[in-house]
């Protein structure tokens, strides 16, 4: 009998054996991926070159896209005289981003030089290549920039690339990608994760050359985005994470003597910049009670664009809050929560704070600077805060010592994260794929129906423009530049009555809107209402004093009654205001 019980014990350790075997053959030991992993992505830094030919492989359709009409018109093509100075590099610190004379709200200097940059380097075939190209090399430096803070913050070598590639293909970047304007935060991505690297460069050895190299970096990003503002919050939690001790522990003084410095160099450099040229006009401010007000409606906006960080389901470049998914938000955060709970005696508390908190840095965004157009939202907002989400995920790996066998989990990511891309950056190819991919999963937004009505106005389709644009008064009737843009259409079909009602009445709500006033000059010139034109355009001169085709025509209108005190008057407010 206990012959028959040894040899099924035999038999037993054979097949536990010979399933070893097998499992070995199919399923390599993880021991054996990190030599390879380490000589092939570590090794010499070679990871900015998995980044580079990854991102290119991925994001390399992008180089033949077009404008998407959605501000990149406005400081790309109509502003090419401007940017095909270099010497401007230096004047875009003087004026807001899209140069109104009325004061504008969005102050980014640094952000505009590169776009000074990529304009010395235009190719006449395709004017928009060279910008595509470097909204590309962005990406790449901030994932390689993440993926070594990754590292700083002990998380383990694989974990963070793996975090960093699923980043480098990750769907919700494409409007930050493939969207020339949305460079905005990768620009701002790239000073921050410098700021990160610079402060904990210092911390590990305060010499002066440090010093410098940490205000550097918190300078650019401020003048890269106004979020920046936030940073020192960030940067001392960054210091509790190196330290690993009681968060209170005050950072060094010349840390405090940065952000003192910097902060007013800032802020005077942003006033001056965004100031009124107008007398009696105002300019715009971000930090107002109107604002703030918009800023607690649009909060809940917070757990849908969570949602889109984990399941990236119903991208849209243009969304209003009506309109969002939820449940990938809310599912997110209870599987999250749980995590935490249960694994909160062995993760890194200052890792997951940090985390949480640069995910919070999406919420300046919601503030509402313009209160008159119905409030949108954006998805190259998550750009940044997304890296918060994915430095929490990889501490809880690394705490729950699983993450090994995340590692097929992680590559099946990567390829469905990257199928999705190159979908969806279609969306960016183009004016109308960009606007009537809004329209329809927005569909209750005034201001996508507004813009893509514009799209088939600019393709000559008049009809198609007009129901857009109808639509677009019947979800918001005092929409900004809808009921103008309509008055416009009805001017050219000779429609001069209707026309009239729908100017005017764009003034009316809209004072300050330049196209309005000079398109009335226009029908009143039509009319042979001659003076009714001249005061249109003697009043937007005014409002806009760079608003050129004014000036030729009343130019031409002053030549004309030989009135040459007025010539000369317009020809020296002309000059004043050329740049």
């Amino acid at each position: 009998m206990s012959g028959g019980i040894e040899k099924k014990f035999e038999k037993v350790e054979k097949l536990k054996v010979e399933s070893s075997e097998f499992k070995v053959e199919i399923f390599p030991k993880l021991g054996t991926v990190f030599p390879m992993f380490e000589r092939l992505f570590l090794k010499k830094n070679r990871y900015w070159f998995w980044f580079l030919g990854i991102g290119i492989l991925i994001w390399g359709i992008s180089l033949g896209f077009d404008l998407t009409f959605s501000d990149d018109n406005a400081l790309i093509r109509d502003n090419q005289v401007f940017l095909h100075n270099f010497q401007n590099i230096f004047r875009a610190f003087l004026y807001d981003d899209f140069q109104r004379s009325m004061g504008g709200v969005y102050y980014r200097p640094l952000v505009i030089n590169t776009l000074i940059w990529d304009t010395q380097w235009q190719f006449s075939a395709h004017p928009w290549l060279t910008y595509h190209v470097t909204n590309i090399l962005l990406h790449v430096f901030a994932t390689g920039l993440f993926f070594q803070i990754l590292k700083r913050f002990r998380i383990p070598a694989l974990g963070a690339a793996i975090a960093a590639l699923i980043f480098l293909v990750h769907p919700v970047n494409a409007q930050t990608v493939a969207w020339i304007t949305g460079r905005v935060d990768s620009v701002f991505t790239i000073w921050v994760l410098l700021s990160f690297h610079a402060i904990l460069n210092f911390q590990k050895n305060p010499t002066t050359k440090n010093g410098i190299w940490y205000f550097l970096a918190f300078l650019g990003a401020l003048f890269s985005k106004e979020t920046a503002v936030v940073l020192p919050v960030l940067h001392w939690i960054v210091l509790w994470v190196d330290r690993q001790k009681k968060i209170f522990h005050p950072p060094k003084l010349p840390v405090w003597i940065a952000w003192i410095v910097a902060f007013p160099i800032w802020f005077f450099a942003r006033e001056n910049a965004l100031q009124s040229e107008v007398v009696g006009v105002e300019s715009s401010k971000i930090f107002t009670a109107q604002n703030f007000s918009s800023f607690f409606e649009n909060i809940p906006a917070t757990i849908p664009h969570l949602g889109k960080i984990f399941f990236p389901l119903g991208l849209s470049p243009h969304v209003i809050l009506s309109d969002l998914i939820w449940w990938p938000g809310i599912f997110t955060v209870s599987v999250l929560g749980a995590a935490v709970i249960f694994l909160r005696k062995k993760i890194s508390w200052p890792i997951i704070f940090l985390g949480g908190a640069i995910f919070l840095t999406l919420w300046p965004t919601f503030l509402n600077p313009d209160p008159d157009q119905s409030k949108f939202f954006l998805e190259n907002r998550l750009y940044f805060p997304a890296m918060g989400m994915f430095l929490i995920v990889a501490e809880l790996l690394r705490a729950s010592k699983i993450s090994k066998k995340f590692l097929v989990a992680g590559a099946g990511v990567f390829f469905l994260f990257s199928g999705i891309t190159l979908a969806y950056q279609q969306t960016f190819r183009d004016g109308f794929s960009y606007w009537g991919t809004a329209t329809e999963l927005s569909p209750t937004s005034a201001f996508a129906f507004n813009n893509f009505g514009a799209m088939y106005y600019l393709a000559n389709d008049l009809e198609n423009a007009e129901k857009e644009w109808l639509r677009s008064l019947e979800l918001h009737p005092t929409e900004n530049m809808v009921n103008g843009n309509l008055g416009l259409l009805y001017l050219h079909q000779g429609e001069l009555e209707k026309s009239e009602k729908y100017l005017l009445f764009e003034i009316e709500i809209n004072p300050a809107y330049d196209h309005a006033r000079h398109n009335l000059g226009l029908l009143y010139e039509k009319q042979g209402k001659i003076k009714k034109a001249v005061e249109s355009w003697e009043k937007l001169i005014m409002l806009h004093p760079r608003y050129w085709t004014a000036y030729k025509k009343l130019l031409k209108y002053y030549e004309s009654v030989g009135d040459t005190a007025k010539i000369e008057k317009l020809q020296q407010r002309f000059q004043k205001f050329l740049r």
